[in-house]
């Protein structure tokens, strides 16, 4: 066909691939004969429509150069206008815009799915789904979420935001421990399993063990080694008894942790015991207690400073739309859930409202 080069051909591959599987998946629902090929004709119809239109597809690629009323796809049923295409891409996020905008096989796939949309939407209206009061609700609801939402984004984009940077240095100072890193520990081990009582090991064996091979270390034996052949943590025997994870204050228990702390790097522990059982323990290393400049931490302050503005300022302006309390009928609205007892008004727990303006 004249204009259909090699990215529309590809595309035209994938539509069919669809319609097949959507075919394949319409036979396996429970839908009479007739709606069944209602849907599957409409659907080759519509691919018999993208391959007529290609290259007036192509021609919405050069920026909406093209009169409002200028068909994109057209057949019997439906047509779908440059003017249907640009009030579609209004719906959408800028990003996901210009995705489509600048990029022939999702305009393509984009241009599919609106045309099939409104032909169900059509089916729907035809069968007068939007007449019952479950869908008249849902698309109330949506028609409402949109319009908070529009109303919410529009007052955030006309906050002014102060400059952050001079907050930033003060946020800084006033919170370092919340910059801090921990000192932190490259810790080895060997574990030999605690009995699950007594009765399974009355001659502490397993203790004696330990002990055994912390003679061996001691008389020169590689670390290493021993916690590969030895420890019962496979998960880091293979690493010659390295935790994955550097170690800090809080992280393990305690047993094991303060003897870890009490160690200086390449030193070995004594028998240590906790739940899990006899642990013989190696510092590797130890990384001190460190704060971070402000320069490495100063925009990732401004971001939390800016984000907390922003959420302060949204609570703040929704506040005004509060009923005041006297406006709950809280005697019918107990009565609604069957008069359970004992229900705080929600006002009790929402946000103050804003100062008064000046």
């Amino acid at each position: 066909m004249p204009g259909l080069d090699s990215a529309s051909a590809f595309f035209l591959v994938k539509v069919a691939k669809r319609a097949s599987d959507f075919a394949i998946s319409v036979k396996s629902l429970p839908v009479s004969f007739f709606m069944m090929n209602v849907l599957i004709r409409f659907i080759s119809a519509a691919i018999l429509v993208i391959v007529a239109m290609t290259v007036r597809a192509e021609q919405t690629m050069l920026g909406g150069l093209l009169p409002p009323e200028t068909p994109l796809i057209k057949d019997s049923e439906l047509t779908i206008t440059v003017a249907d295409y640009q009030k579609a891409l209004l719906g959408l996020p800028p990003k996901q815009r210009a995705g489509i905008e600048h990029d022939l096989t999702t305009l393509q796939e984009f241009l599919l799915e609106l045309y099939i949309e409104k032909r169900l939407v059509r089916e729907a209206e035809r069968l007068k789904i939007p007449d019952q009061p479950d869908i008249q609700a849902q698309l109330q609801m949506v028609q409402r979420k949109v319009l908070v939402n529009a109303v919410v984004d529009q007052f955030k984009a006309g906050l002014k935001q102060p400059d952050f940077t001079e907050l930033a240095q003060e946020y800084y100072q006033t919170h370092r421990k919340e910059f801090t890193r921990p000192e932190q520990l490259e810790v080895a081990h060997i574990l030999i399993n605690a009995p699950l009582c007594d009765c399974e090991d009355p001659n502490g064996e397993k203790r004696k063990r330990a002990e055994a091979l912390l003679t061996e270390l001691r008389g020169g034996a590689d670390f290493g080694e021993l916690a590969r052949k030895n420890s019962d943590d496979k998960a880091s025997a293979r690493q010659g008894g390295i935790l994955p994870k550097l170690v800090t204050r809080g992280s393990l228990v305690k047993p094991f942790e303060d003897a870890a702390f009490a160690l200086q790097p390449g030193e070995l522990s004594g028998v240590v015991e906790t739940q899990y059982g006899y642990h013989i323990i190696k510092l590797i290393s130890r990384q001190p207690e460190t704060v971070p400049p402000f320069e490495q931490v100063k925009v990732r302050i401004i971001e939390k400073l800016a984000k907390d503005f922003q959420e302060t300022n949204h609570k703040e302006y929704v506040a005004r739309f509060y009923p005041k309390p006297e406006a709950f009928n809280l005697g019918m609205i107990n009565a609604l859930t069957g008069g359970a007892a004992g229900a705080p008004n929600v006002l009790d727990n929402a946000p103050p409202p804003p100062p008064p303006a000046r």
